[in-house]
């Protein structure tokens, strides 16, 4: 069964660059750690995403790993005897994915900017307004609802307005759980802007 084997194989592959990244690059690169307390004041470190992202992807290889073997169902991925695993419809799914990715980014960068000039809101410009509501939100919200949508559209086959609102309701989740707790966190792209 060659997905099952591939499985395997992309599960070792992401706990192999889990621990990489958790062991060796994050220790040797970032210089703050995951939580820094500095006069009774705690704050996140530079450290803290990639370490959790990091726990994400080795979690996500293990389960590849150990998960069971199950039976491929007779119209499934596996049931045509020529599949040998990378073809043309992995290659043109991948190409569609990385413009997916590409467009979001570029939406999640640029409609802050876009928007607080459409809408001549301050003297400094958008740099002046990223730590502000509604515009601190605006950029993250439209990339990754546009991301999850499209995501969910493909993955299940068609548009349906049931899609469009989990994405919604997941970004808008995402949004909160990282930037309510912590007072100097910006949400992406705002830190680079």
């Amino acid at each position: 069964m060659a997905s099952h084997r591939s499985d395997r194989i992309v599960g070792a592959l992401a706990l192999a660059f889990a621990l990489v990244l958790l062991l060796l690059w994050i220790p040797a690169d970032v210089e703050s750690g995951v939580i820094e307390t500095f006069r009774r004041r705690t704050t996140i470190g530079d450290a803290m995403l990639p370490t959790m992202l990091g726990y994400g992807i080795g979690a996500i290889g293990l389960w590849l790993l150990l998960r069971p073997r199950r039976a491929p169902s007779p119209d499934g991925p596996g049931a045509d005897s020529n599949d040998t695993g990378f073809g043309l419809q992995n290659l043109r799914f991948l190409i569609w994915m990385a413009a997916v990715l590409v467009a979001c980014l570029l939406a999640m960068r640029w409609t802050g900017p876009i928007v607080a000039d459409l809408a001549g809101s301050a003297e400094g410009g958008y740099r002046s307004l990223r730590d502000t509501v509604p515009w601190k939100y605006l950029g993250y919200l439209v990339g990754g609802f546009l991301l999850l949508s499209a995501l969910l559209i493909r993955l299940n086959g068609g548009m349906r307005i049931r899609w469009l609102m989990i994405a919604l309701v997941c970004v808008v989740v995402l949004m909160l759980l990282i930037d309510v707790p912590f007072d100097d966190l910006l949400l992406p792209p705002n830190g680079d802007v």
